[in-house]
């Protein structure tokens, strides 16, 4: 509905999602282009994260965030950590969610699959072997 999948993001889908992946697909006229910033693609990422599943399925649709650190900023594992990244924007913050400390873990792993052959732009939690490994 939100994005065209095709059968790279399908085979990663059912092998890694819900979980630490995001994907870069092409976005349907269905979402704004303000929500993307004027781009042509959105990142869809469903996070093994109960709090997370939760609120999308009692709310029966999709939500948007962003990560909690700013560009180039460590990422924040206590709720502290991120009140402090945010300074100021913390009062543009809807709803923020502690869940006490988070472990120290990678990111979620990033591919673009708008490009051919897909283009893994983040390495995190999935190594990119094991996550092209599943595109075959």
């Amino acid at each position: 509905k939100y994005v065209i999948l095709n059968n790279a993001a399908r085979k990663l889908a059912a092998r890694f999602l819900p979980g630490p992946l995001t994907l870069i697909l092409p976005k349907r006229d269905v979402v704004p282009d303000s929500l993307v910033g004027g781009r042509k693609t959105l990142g869809i990422r469903i996070p093994d994260n109960k709090i997370c599943l939760m609120l999308s399925q009692r709310a029966g649709i999709p939500f948007t965030t962003t990560g909690a650190n700013t560009d180039g900023g460590a990422n924040p594992y206590t709720i502290d950590e991120v009140v402090n990244q945010l300074g100021p924007h913390i009062d543009d913050v809807d709803l923020l969610i502690d869940q006490g400390p988070l472990p120290r873990t990678l990111p979620s792993t990033l591919i673009d699959l708008t490009t051919s052959p897909p283009s893994v732009l983040r390495q995190g939690i999935i190594s990119a072997s094991d996550a092209l490994r599943a595109l075959a």
